[in-house]
């Protein structure tokens, strides 16, 4: 499969080098990449408008100001699918690129050797993306739901209510039925009645836990250990 990367570099011969590392990574690993460099956010951008790139490699400074962060700021909003890479020679940014959803945040003098790591992550999230479950809702619609779009599942008497970021189904399914449908290591048990999806969690509290979408589900005391214990896992395998 042909992916699209894009390199977003102001200098050239730094943003040749990255060039030379992604491609001699790709003959080495055999990965079917296809490169486009950019020297200039705006054309970077004028060439999104045709092009569905899979991941982008930014720099942080441009002009000498961190337009990279605010760059992929925008390229959350548009282009969410698109996987982001901070490529910097500065770590005094490391606390600021995290108001963004990004993949990694790599020394440009660390590239080439950060490259398996951090294609390892980013096919872990291709995988996870494309993931998808097909549901029976109880109103007789057949459903195909992407895995990261469910924010949580819960039990209620003899119904599963799978909460999504935009609708809510309520299925027959146990959630030990669902659960095995679902990417392994990225949903974990917080209460017996509750599934969570590890990466829709905003903050584990004391005895409830904060989901992106707003709303705190209850962590019974039973499970709250094995639950932390996942998250960290699972954070382990998926943040920098």
């Amino acid at each position: 499969m042909m992916v699209e990367v894009a390199v977003c570099d102001d200098h050239e011969g730094q943003l040749q080098e990255a060039m030379a590392s992604l491609e001699r990574f790709a003959r080495r690993h055999r990965l079917d990449l296809h490169l486009a460099a950019f020297q200039s956010l705006q054309a970077f951008f004028n060439a999104a408008q045709h092009t569905a790139f899979d991941v982008v490699f930014m720099d942080i400074e441009f002009d000498g100001k961190p337009q990279g962060i605010d760059a992929i700021r925008r390229l959350n909003e548009t282009m969410p699918k698109c996987q982001a890479v901070y490529l910097t020679s500065y770590l005094q940014y490391s606390v600021d690129v995290y108001r963004t959803d990004h993949v990694w945040f790599v020394l440009k003098k660390q590239f080439e050797e950060r490259l398996p790591e951090i294609f390892e992550k980013l096919a872990r999230i291709h995988d996870y993306r494309a993931h998808f479950i097909v549901i029976m809702p109880r109103d007789g619609r057949v459903v195909k739901l992407a895995s990261e779009d469910i924010v949580y599942i819960e039990r209620q008497s003899r119904i599963s209510r799978i909460v999504a970021r935009h609708d809510v189904y309520e299925v027959r399914e146990k959630i030990s039925e669902l659960q095995s449908k679902l990417p392994s290591g990225s949903f974990a048990a917080c209460h017996s009645s509750i599934l969570v999806n590890l990466p829709r969690v905003v903050e584990i509290r004391e005895d409830s836990v904060l989901l992106d979408n707003g709303e705190e589900v209850h962590m019974s005391r039973r499970y709250a250990r094995a639950f932390r214990e996942q998250y960290f896992e699972w954070a382990d395998q998926w943040t920098v």
